[in-house]
């Protein structure tokens, strides 16, 4: 859900599609949560598009696809690449606003258990994995009450530091799909292993290579640039990219499809739009780009915090025994929520981004 250091040549440029996918793929997760936060009075009202993505698979996907190219289209100059500022980069990205978001869960969910009417259906608060919410591993450890979604947060650092490790290695003249091939055998191999057990620690495990090669996917097509120049190529990976729309539309239609194949044919899709069209160059202007800034700054916020507001609007329904139809609970959390995170989220965002510039700078003048 990060932006790349910053923009080191032309692949690396703004590109506001991605800012408005960002935006749109973190709404889309927080109204699959809220999803399940309304239906807790009303089990029997469902809407079928929601039912078939609330887990926020895909979306989580489509994140994984837009960090890797993010990524990978600003280390261009791999034989300049230094390990320590990537990290140090990568980690002053993340971290600032996530501990803001953490310490106001804390908070949060101290009034929401003085107030009464927490429910212990959704999201059950779990002190004993506040360790792993601090240290970032809850994606392995386990959720912490309104701060869910956050689990994500540690399997996009597991590719961070694993995609430098590998440049550091052995691919440090070798392009992100050499690296796509190394890391299918991870995947593949624990895939095989969580077919047959089927069980939530195998999931744990098969998830980690499972999206560090969904995100090796977006690196791959910010490295296409160059190759993305022969229309043959263009017009091939294209009609490759057109086939997994029908694995995608099956997991739409069938609710027996895995999860798993949906994000993954969701993600070659994506990548491959990427890859055919960005390079061709995004038309600029002033109003759109101003407006897809103005949404990818809210969209790190906006995943970060809508567990809070979900959470307390619940609190606020059972705690003063409100009737409210679950379609209009999830347009008054959705709309809270993104208010939330343009008027409070973009300002921390935007103070944290200029702070860490300012260090990053500082730390590696040379």
């Amino acid at each position: 859900m990060t932006h790349p250091t910053g923009p080191r040549d032309a692949a690396a440029r703004f590109l506001w599609p991605i800012d408005v996918a960002r935006f749109a793929f973190a709404a889309l997760v927080a109204c699959g949560h809220t999803y399940g936060f309304a239906r807790l009075s009303r089990p029997d009202w469902h809407l079928a598009f929601i039912d078939r993505v609330q887990p926020g698979g895909l979306w989580v996907a489509g994140f994984f696809v837009m960090s890797g190219w993010c990524i990978a289209a600003a280390e261009v100059g791999r034989r300049q690449f230094s390990f320590e500022r990537y990290v140090a980069a990568r980690i002053t990205r993340i971290l600032p606003l996530y501990l803001v978001f953490l310490a106001t869960t804390l908070v949060a969910e101290v009034i929401f258990s003085l107030v009464g009417g927490r429910t212990d259906q959704l999201w059950i608060p779990k002190p004993w994995t506040l360790l792993a919410q601090a240290t970032m591993t809850q994606g392995i450890f386990g959720p912490f009450g309104a701060f869910n979604p956050s689990w994500s947060l540690t399997h996009e650092i597991v590719c961070y530091v694993v995609w430098g490790l590998l440049l550091v290695g052995v691919a440090r003249r070798r392009s992100s799909l050499t690296m796509l091939a190394i890391a299918a055998v991870p995947f593949v191999l624990t895939a095989i292993v969580h077919t047959v057990v089927r069980e939530e620690l195998s999931w744990q495990i098969m998830s980690l290579p499972l999206y560090f090669f969904v995100w090796l996917l977006g690196a791959a097509a910010a490295e296409s640039g160059a190759a993305m120049g022969d229309p043959r190529l263009r017009r091939r990976v294209a009609l490759g990219g057109v086939l997994f729309v029908i694995p995608l539309v099956a997991y739409f239609v069938d609710m027996r499809v895995p999860e798993t194949a949906g994000m993954l044919a969701f993600s070659v899709v994506l990548a491959t739009l990427g890859a055919v069209t960005l390079h061709a160059g995004v038309r600029s202007h002033h109003g759109v780009d101003h407006v897809a800034r103005l949404l990818g700054l809210a969209s790190y916020p906006l995943y970060l915090g809508h567990g809070i507001v979900a959470v307390g609007a619940s609190v606020v329904v059972a705690r003063f025994d409100i009737v409210v139809h679950p379609a209009v609970f999830m347009i008054v959390v959705m709309t809270v929520a993104i208010a939330l995170a343009l008027l409070l989220g973009v300002p921390l965002e935007r103070a944290t981004l200029a702070w860490r510039s300012r260090w990053l700078k500082r730390r590696f003048a040379e």
